[in-house]
């Protein structure tokens, strides 16, 4: 229905958002700590990936579901 391709698209948005502000914002916040290409660096670019994994996989769900744009699968044993 309409209703369900404009949350989707929201979600998408939203999504998108989140991983773009992940990767730049770490990407600034590791920049004035060191360069890519040292050993800190690589370690540093691990991590942000490594954040922006989390974020994808749990953090944007959770975004989703305090925005009110995703139900919830209501799962019982």
């Amino acid at each position: 229905s309409f209703e369900n391709i404009v949350q989707a698209l929201i979600r998408y948005i939203v999504g998108v958002i989140l991983v773009f502000a992940t990767l730049f914002g770490l990407d600034i916040v590791f920049s004035m700590i060191a360069e890519d290409d040292t050993v800190i660096g690589l370690v540093l670019r691990y991590i942000r990936y490594a954040g922006l994994g989390f974020v994808a996989t749990y953090g944007a769900p959770f975004v989703f579901s305090k925005l009110k744009i995703v139900k919830l699968l209501d799962i019982k044993p």
